[in-house]
């Protein structure tokens, strides 16, 4: 070890002769710390203390008060005792473009005030409080079910369910969020019936990634959703492939349901 001294400040230190000799061949200074060598890349600027008055060298890119005070202490207690109108001045200031939540700042200039805006969530029909105006679900929970609910693929056995209602009765709807955000497959208004064909996904597990207890705790909501708004659920399960046989048979027991 080495004795040196620093380029900045003056103090001597030690320093390890490989290294002495490596800043020298690379044309650097030797500094006995960190805010040495920071403070000799920056131009310093003399002035006062704001709040002892007593002069100072402080680096340009530090902070107003810190830069214009010989220490924190001394910055904290000039900040403490400003008058009420320049604190306000400036947290106005700090502020600018931001929305500010705290109410004895909404008064000041050039802050934005936050406007609450009641919505009904499109999903659930709960109301609730956003700053978006093109918010339309109260909750992740509620755009997750909704957009599982959008992706939802239409069997082809249900599609010719479908095509039968419409031979014989008037008013027909399909997969229409009419129950709080929740759908049907079929639905007759008129009749007050909503039906829901339900594939093999619905009674076991078909793939590795499906979850059989989440689809029935869905079915469950749906069902109770369906009966809160007068309406009739009717079941039909599918564990088959196409079959025109099959809805065909269970098209003549709906006509019978419905007559009786």
């Amino acid at each position: 070890m080495n004795d040196c001294k620093c380029e900045y400040c003056g103090n001597l230190f030690q320093r390890e002769r490989r290294i002495i000799l490596r800043t020298r061949r690379q044309g650097k200074g030797l500094f006995c710390r960190r805010k040495c060598l920071s403070n000799s890349r920056v131009a310093c600027e003399e002035t006062f203390c704001l709040w002892c008055k007593v002069k100072i060298e402080r680096r340009s890119s530090l902070s107003e008060y810190l830069r214009k005070c010989c220490s924190r202490d001394c910055a904290i207690r000039y900040v403490s005792n400003l008058p009420r109108e320049e604190t306000n001045r400036k947290i106005s200031l700090a502020l600018k473009g931001r929305p500010c939540t705290n109410l004895k700042y909404r008064k000041l200039d050039n802050v934005k005030i936050i406007v609450l805006n009641e919505k009904i969530c499109v999903f659930c029909s709960k109301t609730f409080s956003t700053t978006n105006p093109k918010k339309k679900y109260c909750s992740f929970r509620c755009c997750g079910f909704r957009s599982a609910q959008k992706r939802v693929k239409r069997s082809l056995n249900e599609v010719h369910f479908a095509e039968l209602c419409k031979t014989v009765f008037d008013e027909v709807l399909t997969n229409e969020p009419m129950f709080d955000g929740w759908d049907a497959d079929v639905i007759l208004p008129k009749f007050k019936i909503a039906i829901l064909w339900n594939g093999p996904w619905h009674y076991r597990k078909v793939t590795a990634t499906h979850s059989l207890k989440q689809s029935q705790m869905r079915d469950t909501i749906k069902l109770d959703r369906i009966i809160k708004n007068g309406y009739t659920p009717y079941v039909i399960r599918d564990d088959g492939r196409k079959n025109k046989k099959f809805v065909i048979a269970e098209f003549e027991k709906f006509k019978f349901f419905v007559e009786h």
